[in-house]
């Protein structure tokens, strides 16, 4: 005997004041398949969106399960129970047939059903095929298929035969038949093959409303509950992003703005301290000219030491102010200006800039300049190894000639060295000048000051600017030396203060155009995602209907939109930093900039990051909100064929 699925007293339904559907009454029996046979227009589907749970109707009341409705049959009975599939059945386009199939089942020893129904139904060919890949048929045995995993007990289907070839419609036919011994199956039809399975038919307009039995007793179902699905959704719905038909412009986009974004904070990034010490860099300047109290010691050697020099030189010129006038402005005494390189040739970077002889092995050796070199002899080349007797701190003392230095007017790191450049110098080595070191006679005398020039070498640029910084405010004080401290640091002077200027003020209007174009970028994306999520809207209730939950799927929209969002933004990042280093070596190697334009913040880029993933979660839930649509089928009223 037959039990009572569906009891239906009294329904009517209207559309602008129309009365489609008035005073049915109708009992649903279990393992049977009813008919209604009607042509088109004539209410069908309003019954069918009734009987599903889509739409309210006016009056009347629908019992299920000992629960009575008196206008919309609930939307956790309707998910739960029925599956109603109509001529477009909606799936999760960016997963094949096998994947959505997998979302739908309540336990994972299902799988093992998924190949038995495919085959069954004969569609096992169309496992890895994506829904727009197969045709209305495939889609009707695949829903059908979703329907069986889900153990829904009423499947009502609208024109499963329409458009259908007749191999197609064969098929459809045998499979409800087996399935109407199992099942409450409602269809609507005009289609007379139809009739040939059917255990009872309502013709619209209804006119003979008989029941197959007098059995009124209604079928127990577990309807209350809302089945929960054990499958964990993060894995399938990241697929969308790697979906080969999904339109990823909108994250090229958003992409190519933030490399623009993070191409503007590096030059930004650090402007002073990054142009000094790239222009330390680039013009190989590896010293710091310091001013040593020689009442201190070991004459801030250990202070050197410990900051990571490699090296000191006396600086001989600075020194020599003993032989200039007393008001300190006029000429040296002696023809040719002496300077003091160091005797390591590995610690001079101009080596190469010799070029006649070599460097210093003696400590009395000397470099004389090209121009020195001319006027002591017209054939240059004979000077090397020739004697030259140099006046020392009023001393005549013999050298030996061992090199010639070619024109370095344009160094930089000559005129960082000497405050002045010249072909004239006759360049000692520091092995020599040790010996004046400690020599307390010969030591400069600046407002009872007693001290002398050094130059401390370092092997590393970070060391040399952090020792440079340390002690940058030791040099002046009411613009002279400042005798309050035992060691003084000379800043260098060449272009530092133009070059970091400009920087600076450059990134005052560049810091808000980062802002404005960072901001514009993401909304643009957002829009463009929401633009494109409008129109598959029906995935959200896809995923609500094979048992998620809306908290569920809005949680793992949310995450995989970060983790996207955050691939894009680290994307973005490794190539702006590639961007970042080749700009870099094109514009040194071609001298458009002697200074490093680009410097890679990772504060900042961090900061960014945050915000970035607040303003996703934001948008995201926005977007969400909108798209979410009460139970899980999409409203008729919007034009958009239901589930």
């Amino acid at each position: 005997m037959k039990n009572v699925l569906i009891k239906c007293k009294n329904i009517s339904k209207s559309f602008d004041n129309k009365k489609v559907i008035d005073n049915f009454n109708y009992n649903f029996y279990d393992n049977s398949l009813y008919l209604i046979y009607g042509e088109s227009g004539c209410g069908k589907t309003t019954l069918l969106n009734i009987l599903s749970g889509t739409i309210a109707y006016d009056s009347g009341i629908i019992e299920i399960n000992n629960n009575k409705f008196s206008k919309q049959i609930s939307e956790i009975i309707s998910k739960n129970n029925i599956a109603y599939i109509t001529q477009n059945c909606y799936f999760i386009d960016y997963l094949n047939v096998y994947d959505n199939l997998k979302l739908v089942i309540q336990d994972k020893k299902q799988i093992e059903e998924i190949d038995k129904y495919l085959q069954l139904f004969n569609i096992e060919q169309l496992k890895y095929k994506f829904p727009n890949q197969i045709s209305g048929g495939e889609r009707q045995r695949v829903a059908l298929i979703r329907a069986l995993l889900k153990h829904n007990s009423i499947i009502i289907l609208d024109e499963p035969t329409a458009s259908l070839d007749e191999d197609n419609k064969k098929i459809i036919l045998n499979i409800l038949n087996k399935l109407k011994h199992n099942h409450l199956i409602i269809c609507a039809t005009h289609d007379e093959d139809l009739k040939s399975i059917a255990d009872d038919i309502i013709t619209f307009p209804f006119d003979n409303i008989n029941d197959i039995s007098s059995n009124n007793q209604t079928k127990e179902l577990s309807l209350k509950n809302d089945k929960k699905n054990k499958i964990i959704l993060f894995p399938y719905m990241l697929k969308q992003y790697i979906y080969k038909e999904n339109n990823k412009k909108s994250a090229f986009y958003l992409s190519i703005a933030l490399i623009v974004c993070f191409l503007i904070i590096f030059f930004c990034y650090d402007s002073k301290t990054k142009v000094e010490k790239s222009l330390l860099e680039y013009n190989k300047v590896n010293f710091v000219q310091l001013y040593c109290n020689v009442k201190v010691k070991d004459y801030c050697e250990s202070k050197l030491k410990d900051a990571g020099a490699i090296s000191s030189s006396y600086d001989y010129r600075e020194n020599d102010l003993i032989f200039y006038d007393e008001d300190l402005s006029g000429v040296a005494s002696d023809k040719y200006l002496k300077n003091t390189l160091p005797f390591d040739e590995n610690i001079f970077p101009l080596k190469d800039k010799i070029i006649y002889g070599k460097y210093f092995e003696n400590e009395n050796d000397v470099i004389i300049g090209i121009d020195a070199a001319k006027e002591l002899s017209d054939n240059i080349e004979n000077l090397i190894n020739s004697s030259i007797e140099l006046n020392i701190f009023g001393k005549i003392e013999t050298f030996r000639i061992v090199g010639i230095l070619d024109d370095v007017t344009n160094s930089i790191y000559m005129e960082a060295m000497f405050n002045g450049v010249s072909n004239y110098y006759i360049y000692m080595n520091s092995k020599y000048m040790e010996q004046f070191k400690s020599d307390k006679r010969i030591s400069l005398s600046v407002n009872n000051y007693n001290g002398i020039y050094l130059h401390a070498y370092f092997d590393n640029v970070d060391k040399l600017y952090t020792f440079l910084k340390d002690n940058e405010d030791s040099f002046r004080k009411n613009g002279e030396l400042n005798t309050d401290y035992e060691i003084s640091t000379v800043p260098f002077d060449f272009n530092f203060i133009k070059y970091s200027l400009f920087i600076t003020s450059v990134k005052t209007y560049l810091t808000p155009t980062v802002i404005i174009v960072f901001l514009a970028s993401l909304l643009f994306y957002f829009q463009i995602e929401y633009i494109k999520n409008y129109y598959q809207k029906h995935i959200l209730a896809v995923y609500n209907y094979y048992g998620f939950s809306w908290i569920n799927i809005f949680i793992n929209c949310i995450i995989t939109t970060i983790i996207y969002i955050s691939i894009i933004y680290l994307i973005s990042f490794i190539l702006s930093i590639i961007l970042s280093n080749i700009l870099n070596i094109i514009f040194m190697k071609n001298h458009f900039v002697s200074f490093i334009l680009f410097l890679t913040d990772y504060t900042t880029i961090r900061d960014l990051y945050l915000v970035l993933i607040v303003l996703s979660i934001v948008m995201s839930l926005i977007n969400t909100f909108f798209l979410k649509k009460k139970g899980w089928l999409l409203s008729l009223s919007e034009g958009d064929d239901l589930l």
